[in-house]
């Protein structure tokens, strides 16, 4: 009401797109109020709720489907469209920067990401003929469905809760910092770093069990999900450092 009220208060001139967003803002804090007293009144579990709004709130991924390319996305897959169209570079991924143009390479070595980049243009093209966006859009849509359910298995291994477990990790997703690793083709690298330094931190935990002997299965494991890391992007190299802080 405040922030509604605030220009009449003052005398200020009232323009209309603020007007619109006050509008908004009071709507929202009313709807949300509504439902606090709803929930409260029928009795709900707070946190059932709490899944349930974060899951709704999670379609609106959905419409990055039909997002097409943007700023470095046209630099890094349409001027390199030949390349990551075909589906035997997934190898050769492995031995380029992830940026090429010409002869001129910019530096960074990401082959998973690269490797990543050919199997969804090589999915466009079979089904299209065309290396399209929504292919793209459709690999970061399940990567963020699989960075939801390792966080998940990591706080539940740090014994939170399964309620709890679930809600920050969907409360996680949902966090506007998640958004552009989600609906920008480019932040792909980002979900994947997150993919491997999930499921590698779950496989240390299992490894080094209070009860009995290291396990060296899930040791290994956690190995291979550190050098998957440091292929997706180079600030991995900080993990060891913030883990043994």
């Amino acid at each position: 009401l405040l922030c509604v009220a605030m220009p009449i208060i003052l005398g200020t001139h009232l323009d209309t797109s603020i007007m619109i967003g006050d509008a908004l803002l009071f709507s929202s804090s009313a709807m949300w109020a509504v439902y606090t007293i709803l929930a409260r009144r029928w009795s709900y579990d707070a946190w059932m709720l709490t899944r349930f709004l974060a899951i709704a709130s999670a379609l609106v991924y959905l419409p990055s489907l039909f997002f097409g390319f943007i700023f470095f996305d046209d630099s890094l897959i349409l001027e390199q469209s030949i390349f990551y169209s075909r589906i035997e570079n997934v190898v050769t991924a492995f031995t380029r920067p992830l940026w090429t143009w010409g002869q001129a390479g910019y530096g960074y070595f990401r082959p998973i990401s690269s490797a990543l980049y050919v199997l969804s243009a090589s999915l466009s093209k079979a089904l299209t003929g065309e290396v399209e966006a929504w292919a793209f859009h459709l690999t970061n849509l399940l990567l963020i469905a699989a960075v939801i359910a390792l966080l998940t298995a990591l706080l539940e291994r740090l014994e939170l809760p399964r309620r709890l477990s679930l809600s920050v990790a969907f409360l996680f997703v949902l966090h506007p910092a998640s958004v552009g690793s989600v609906a920008w083709i480019c932040g792909q690298n980002e979900l994947l770093l997150m993919i491997f330094v999930l499921g590698g931190s779950i496989a240390l935990l299992e490894a080094v069990r209070p009860q009995g002997p290291i396990r060296l299965g899930w040791l290994a494991l956690h190995g291979v999900c550190l050098l998957c890391a440091l292929l997706t992007k180079e600030n991995t190299l900080a993990l060891p450092v913030v883990g043994a802080l």
